[in-house]
């Protein structure tokens, strides 16, 4: 039996390039111990992992970001057959359990997770209504003797990979006050990317409202600037903030 682990993407969670690094390490990581778990349920003498370091690497990467909770989707089944739903279940419930271990993390539960099974809202919408800030989905391709496992792990504030990078990276040059009309321009092009981000909203206001004290004026109205990016992060999520 031969089991390929796919790394389709990886969601950042710190506005470094060093932990970015880290972050898409941790991510690769993850799709390994996956397979590594499979393996062990497959072919028991291979020893190829154990629960415990599945455990591990899944929890550094689910608390990897300041929003703590995760669901589960059931994985799809994506054989010719479309016979394998009672391992792709099976898989995504082996993940659930484990990660319900993880302390200070909050995962939603088999019930609430699979209800979304074919759903065909999208991830921050599932997000919303599940009530977390991280999406784990994957899926399992069989053919012969050959299973391809597909991951991904999905930060619920966007679907948008490169608005929430421009997100992070303009989040750190606002929390450091460097380099603030860089931070307007990264913040600016994130709700550019997804104008649905309400996070990016939020971020672009708070820098609005300091560029001046910081930099100096440069004659445009930022104040009024910011009341709008405030409005409309809020109109999006009433409890939007840049964490």
């Amino acid at each position: 039996m031969a089991i390929d682990a796919i790394y389709r993407c990886a969601v950042v969670s710190d506005a470094s390039a060093g932990v970015r690094g880290l972050a898409r390490h941790h991510v690769v990581l993850l799709v390994l111990a996956i397979a590594g778990l499979v393996a062990d349920r497959l072919i028991p003498e291979a020893s190829v992992t154990d629960e415990l370091a599945v455990l591990e690497t899944v929890a550094t990467v689910a608390l990897a970001t300041d929003d703590r909770s995760i669901a589960v989707l059931p994985f799809a089944d994506l054989s010719q057959s479309q016979d394998q739903q009672y391992f792709t279940d099976g898989l995504s419930e082996e993940l659930l359990n484990l990660l319900v271990r993880v302390d200070d993390l909050r995962v939603a539960s088999r019930t609430s997770s699979f209800a979304f099974r074919g759903s065909t809202l999208g991830i921050p919408e599932i997000s919303k209504a599940l009530n977390v800030g991280h999406i784990l989905e994957g899926s399992v391709r069989k053919d012969g003797d050959r299973i391809r496992i597909t991951v991904q792990l999905i930060e619920a504030a966007t679907e948008n990979l490169d608005a929430y990078e421009m997100y992070l990276i303009a989040r750190e040059l606002f929390i450091n006050r460097d380099q603030l009309p860089e931070s307007i321009r990264l913040f600016r092009k994130a709700v550019e990317l997804d104008p649905n981000f309400a996070r990016a909203w939020a971020g672009l206001g708070a820098v609005e409202v300091i560029i001046d004290e910081w930099v100096g004026s440069d004659g445009v109205d930022h104040q009024q600037l910011a009341k709008k990016a405030a409005e409309k992060a809020l109109s999006l999520d009433p409890e939007s903030s840049t964490r």
